[in-house]
């Protein structure tokens, strides 16, 4: 409700929306209102247990991701072409529960 009541923007930071372990995680761009107004970061690291890839993307609205993409130009730098495309084939063909089945493998190695 402040966001839109004060025509702010969002950049949620997603990258460890699968590590909940009491709740499902709400993005906040799913929220009423929000989508328009938000850019949300996620990470291959975190999402697939590939940590020294350093491989994430942005999602949001075109009208606020073509803006980030000029920044990322000159921000980015070393990520392999290859990592590229093995995180492609990931997010393509990989299972929709991988996630969540690594959050649970690491809380069982805690406890």
């Amino acid at each position: 409700e402040v966001c839109r009541a004060n025509n702010l923007l969002v950049l949620a930071d997603e990258v460890y929306d699968c590590y909940t372990y009491s709740h499902n995680h709400v993005k906040i761009a799913t929220l009423p209102g929000m989508w328009d107004r938000t850019i949300t970061v996620h990470s291959a690291g975190k999402m697939y247990g590939v940590t020294g890839w350093r491989v994430g993307w942005a999602v949001g609205p075109s009208r606020l991701i073509r803006p980030l993409k000029l920044v990322c130009v000159c921000d980015n730098f070393c990520i392999p072409t290859l990592l590229q495309d093995a995180l492609a084939n990931m997010l393509r063909d990989g299972s929709e529960d991988t996630p969540r089945r690594l959050a649970d493998s690491y809380l069982r190695n805690m406890t």
